[in-house]
């Protein structure tokens, strides 16, 4: 049987300058899953 479990999607956008920045504090609060696209 499949289980399926809610989702959010979070977008964030920002200039490349502060890319290292953000995903510091996703790495931080434990954010998993997420995409980057330059």
């Amino acid at each position: 049987m499949l289980t399926l479990h809610p989702m959010k999607e979070i977008r964030i956008v920002v200039e490349g300058e502060h890319l290292k920045l953000v995903t510091n504090l996703l790495d931080r609060v434990g954010a998993t899953g997420y995409t980057i696209i330059n």
